[in-house]
């Protein structure tokens, strides 16, 4: 009688092994080319979002326009306003977004980026002192147009920091901007449409405002995160 030849119990253990071995290699390395995926996505929603800002006050012969969320989010593809890595949250039990997780508006808009209102604001009249206009020669690759952010608009002053215990912060200051959406960087698109990866703490020293003057990192906790909570 013929013997049929098989796998022996070692065989099978050596063949799981490397078999899960294959695993623990390729798991890690598909999980980073994803987050890279979503990060280049993200930096694309927020150059496109850029252009479309330029184009919008171009074709408004760059005067004085209402706030981004009542005008160019309503001609832009939904999907550009939010980054890929946060959650859709439909009917919130507040405006506020976090690090994961879109902001909202009473139009019921969602997205996860934040125009800085000194660039996406009335410029150059009284009192918008702070805010750049466009009517003067400006360098727009020093300034920042489109954040990662829990609000739509976003105000930042020198003076913001960040809390030692979970207290209230404003989603406007450069604190609840200091989210730990791509690790230890955000993504800011500049008024030229070009975008960055700045590491949380050189929040501090970009110029949100005409009038900037802090030029020194912010110390951020390595366990900081935003957490909008009721004052």
């Amino acid at each position: 009688m013929r013997r049929v030849k098989g796998f022996t119990l070692i065989e099978l253990m050596v063949v799981v092994a490397i078999i899960g071995a294959l695993i623990a290699i390729m798991v890690p390395t598909l999980s980073r080319a994803r987050r890279q995926a979503r990060n280049v996505l993200c930096t694309t929603n927020q150059r496109s979002l850029s252009q479309a800002f330029n184009t919008y006050v171009d074709l408004i012969g760059g005067q004085q326009n209402l706030p981004f969320r009542f005008t160019l989010i309503r001609f832009v593809p939904d999907k550009m306003l939010i980054c890929p890595e946060t959650r859709l949250v439909e009917n919130p039990t507040n405006m506020w977004g976090s690090a994961f997780t879109t902001w909202a508006t009473l139009q019921k808009v969602y997205g996860s980026y934040g125009i800085n209102q000194y660039w996406g604001l009335p410029w150059g009249v009284s009192p918008y002192a702070d805010f750049y206009d466009r009517r003067k020669p400006i360098n727009e690759s020093m300034i920042p147009a489109f954040v990662d952010a829990p609000c739509s608009a976003v105000g930042p002053d020198e003076a913001n920091c960040i809390p030692l215990k979970q207290v209230y912060t404003p989603p406007s200051q450069l604190g609840a901007m200091a989210v730990r959406r791509h690790g230890s960087t955000t993504n800011v698109a500049f008024a030229d449409a070009h975008v960055e990866a700045v590491k949380l703490g050189d929040l501090w020293t970009l110029r949100w405002k005409s009038n900037w003057k802090c030029t020194t990192p912010y110390p951020v906790p390595p366990d900081w995160d935003f957490v909008m909570q009721s004052p």
